[in-house]
């Protein structure tokens, strides 16, 4: 209600030829997002980082990022994947912003946080800019990438990656960070919403 959704879902829930990239945790099996997902990629490089016992692999599952102080994961991208895209009215959980829309789900971030240099490849990887090891890349450019994450310094590497993005027709929406102090990277870049 605050940001007004339901007078939105009046006039779109949202289509489901738009994909919206979720660049975060991953997510895990939740019954509001079943049917939601069209597909994701796992970027996280580092084997230990990720948690499930390899590098980069096509499963973008959460394994647990442990961020938590008390060592539990948080499950950020299904969090941000319910906000996006969760089913209405199924008297599961809540309710997504645009229910209609499809994810690609993109996993970045594992335990003890993430690697630039994957986050760019994810990046690049939605605007069709990018091939996995494993030979895969988008046909096409996804429509819109969420980036829920945030560094406190410019990366070059970041910034040109949501440049090119931006410049092959993805729509960057960033968070700012939970703060109120500075505005965080990616979101301070021109490129990004």
């Amino acid at each position: 209600r605050m940001v007004g959704a339901p007078s939105a879902w009046d006039i779109t829930t949202g289509s489901p030829d738009v994909i919206v990239g979720v660049l975060d945790t991953g997510i895990v099996d939740h019954p509001d997002l079943e049917g939601q997902v069209v597909g994701g990629y796992d970027f996280i490089s580092e084997a230990a980082r990720a948690g499930d016992g390899d590098g980069r692999d096509p499963d973008p599952t959460d394994r647990g990022d442990q961020a938590d102080g008390s060592g539990l994961s948080i499950w950020h991208g299904t969090h941000v994947a319910g906000i996006v895209a969760a089913k209405r009215d199924n008297g599961q959980g809540g309710a997504g912003i645009a229910s209609g829309v499809k994810l690609l789900i993109l996993r970045v971030i594992g335990v003890g946080g993430g690697l630039v240099s994957d986050a760019v490849d994810a990046i690049l990887y939605a605007a069709a800019l990018h091939t996995t090891s494993d030979g895969r890349k988008l046909e096409a450019p996804i429509d819109i990438l969420n980036l829920s994450v945030g560094l406190p310094q410019d990366s070059p590497d970041l910034r040109v990656a949501c440049e090119r993005a931006a410049n092959n027709g993805v729509l960057l929406v960033a968070s700012v960070g939970n703060t109120g102090s500075a505005v965080l990277y990616p979101a301070a870049y021109p490129s990004t919403v």
